[in-house]
């Protein structure tokens, strides 16, 4: 994907938040695309020991997501976390823009713009 100049609203991180962002405003009918500095959609995740187990996948499922009740008291290992949340991104064809970083965000009298490894992009909303 190459960076768009304009989006009505760029999201920062494709972390369980900006994924859920996303997830709605895409539902809505909002046009946008998600930053993302890593190479996959919760890279952070990765990060965290594999043995680590986060809260129950009640709390932690994302919108529009459809996980049986037989799981939504087990709790998430990070392993199934990383795989879900990429899977998520997949699923639901967020548009990602992937190994780029944000340099410096500006506010303009139109919104703002932002600096990123990929170039510039100008939006009227940051999230």
């Amino acid at each position: 994907m190459i960076l768009p100049e304009w989006k009505p609203v760029v999201v920062l991180g494709a972390g369980p938040g900006g994924l859920s962002i996303g997830h709605e405003l895409a539902r809505h009918g909002i046009d946008y695309v998600i930053i993302e500095k890593g190479k996959a959609a919760g890279e952070s995740f990765t990060h965290y020991p594999r043995h680590i187990f986060f809260g129950p996948w009640l709390n932690n499922t994302l919108p529009g997501s459809n996980v049986g009740w037989s799981w939504k008291l087990r709790r998430a290992t990070q392993p199934a976390y990383t795989w879900y949340l990429g899977e998520y991104a997949r699923r639901n064809r967020l548009p990602i823009q992937f190994e780029t970083t944000v340099h410096n965000v500006e506010k303009t009298p139109h919104g703002f713009t932002i600096s990123t490894s990929q170039g510039r992009i100008e939006c009227a909303l940051i999230v």
